[in-house]
């Protein structure tokens, strides 16, 4: 099964086509700026420094996921939102969809990296890093419903390994000698408890990698422009590769058309 996520030159905005896009989803949708600033202060707002760093922060937005999306989104109210029941049709618009909103996280949150650069960085990627993880993960729960493997009603070691994939955790991860342990208290744990302490440990390991990614946002020159053209390209292509990563897993497990 493919983790790299690799997209073709068919599959990637350059970051003027990016900005472009941005507004026109400025122009279809006005209050989009004020729509990702509440969910970023819903995700961020309570946390502490600890719970960005263990990873509490992560846990919080699959459960935010769940409970959103768990109560709107059926095969069915999918079909009827896109008017078909061409599931490839219905995934492609869903892609579409969620990489219009990883483009206006970056347009909206990671420019802000750029305007004080230093000082500010590292706040500002959290926040951009969170609001883009929850559509990431809105994107996985709605593939998974349109595919029949629901996530909230999967076993925890499924929902596990989704996540590890779609994150782009490499394949060894999946295989340490605390695999067969971590399997079975996956099965047998019913309440979630232990599946919310990987999470968390998954939440952790995604700050700690997003850190080598601040450099750009870290240099006060940048400024706000630079760092938009830059976040908005940057936020479509994570999009567009948990998407593809979605689909691969799903696909690996012989679920379409199921």
């Amino acid at each position: 099964m493919e983790r790299s996520g690799k997209l073709s030159k068919d599959e990637v905005l350059t970051k003027i086509e990016a900005v472009q896009v941005f507004s026109a989803i400025k122009k279809a949708n006005p209050n989009i700026k004020q729509d990702i600033q509440k969910l970023k202060d819903e995700l961020i707002n309570g946390l502490s420094r600890h719970d960005r760093k263990s990873g509490t922060w992560f846990a919080n937005v699959y459960k935010k996921v769940l409970d959103n999306r768990g109560k709107s989104i059926t095969l069915e109210s999918l079909e009827a939102a896109y008017e078909t029941k061409d599931k490839d049709l219905i995934a492609r618009k869903l892609i579409a969809h969620y990489c219009n909103y990883g483009i206006s996280v970056g347009a909206v949150l990671g420019s802000a990296g750029g305007i004080l650069g230093i000082f500010t960085a590292p706040y500002a990627t959290f926040e951009e890093l969170t609001c883009l993880a929850y559509f990431q993960i809105c994107l996985l729960y709605d593939l998974s419903v349109l595919y029949g493997r629901p996530i909230d009603k999967a076993n925890n070691l499924e929902v596990y390994r989704a996540l590890k994939i779609i994150f782009g955790f490499k394949e060894e991860e999946l295989k340490d000698k605390r695999m067969r342990v971590i399997e079975e208290k996956l099965l047998r744990d019913e309440s979630q408890k232990f599946l919310y302490g990987l999470l968390k440990n998954l939440g952790a390991a995604i700050v700690r990698r997003s850190v080598k990614n601040l450099v750009s946002k870290m240099i006060p020159v940048v400024g706000t422009f630079v760092a938009l053209i830059v976040c908005t390209s940057e936020d479509y292509k994570a999009v567009r590769i948990v998407a593809k990563r979605s689909l691969n897993f799903y696909n690996s497990f012989n679920f379409f058309g199921a």
